[in-house]
């Protein structure tokens, strides 16, 4: 996401740059330097702004955010035991 996405997506929220950094838990001046350029928002500000994003667009409760998260973590763990699985296979062959 580019500095200038940043901004356009916060002000079509219609946030201010302090109601943004309020709602990821960071300094408005923080906001201020990820819409300059100056920082790029590290991987976990990217995953709340999405996750943030949703909430907003979806009208999600906290709660429907969290059924989100389970939901990817259980297919995360799926896929971990299938890649052992096939992994042990491939040792056994």
């Amino acid at each position: 996401m580019q500095p200038e996405e940043i901004k356009q997506k916060r002000i079509a929220l219609n946030l201010t740059q302090s109601q943004l950094a309020e709602r990821f838990g960071v300094e408005r001046n923080t906001v201020a330097r990820w819409e300059r350029g100056e920082v790029v928002p590290q991987a976990l500000g990217m995953l709340r702004l999405a996750f943030q994003s949703l909430e907003i667009e979806l009208g999600l409760t906290n709660s429907g955010i969290e059924a989100l998260r389970d939901e990817q973590r259980e297919k995360m763990t799926k896929m971990r035991i299938r890649h052992a699985r096939h992994k042990n296979e491939m040792v056994r062959s």
